[in-house]
């Protein structure tokens, strides 16, 4: 897996590559400069558009629910956009965003790059 996180004025850009799985999500949980920043701007653009595959079954979206829901104990509020690779996984976004306890973390999904800034 590789990702490139870019630090936005109001943002975080993350755009991932290659094949991406369950494991890989848990790698930027622990790159500290990604917290960091996710913390201080509260607004992540997670673009899956640029994968050859992602491979994240119910079980891992349940593991990135509880990580998320964790890290909502120290981030009181999120706003995620995900665009997602297949018309698929505009499915797996909306289940997702049903798993996050915390009202003020917000889920969504864009076909694009451009969407997405306009939902932030």
């Amino acid at each position: 897996m590789s990702y490139l996180a870019l630090i936005k004025e109001n943002h975080i850009y993350v755009k991932y590559a290659g094949v991406i799985d369950g494991l890989d999500m848990v790698q930027i949980t622990a790159d500290e400069n990604f917290i960091n920043n996710m913390r201080r701007l509260q607004n992540v653009i997670h673009d899956f558009s640029f994968c050859d595959e992602v491979s994240l079954g119910v079980e891992d979206m349940q593991e990135i629910a509880l990580m998320s829901n964790l890290e909502s104990n120290f981030t009181e509020k999120a706003k995620m956009m995900i665009i997602p690779r297949t018309p698929q996984g505009f499915a797996r976004i909306s289940a997702f965003s049903q798993a996050i306890k915390s009202p003020d973390w917000r889920v969504l999904a864009a076909q694009n790059y451009e969407e997405a800034l306009t939902k932030l």
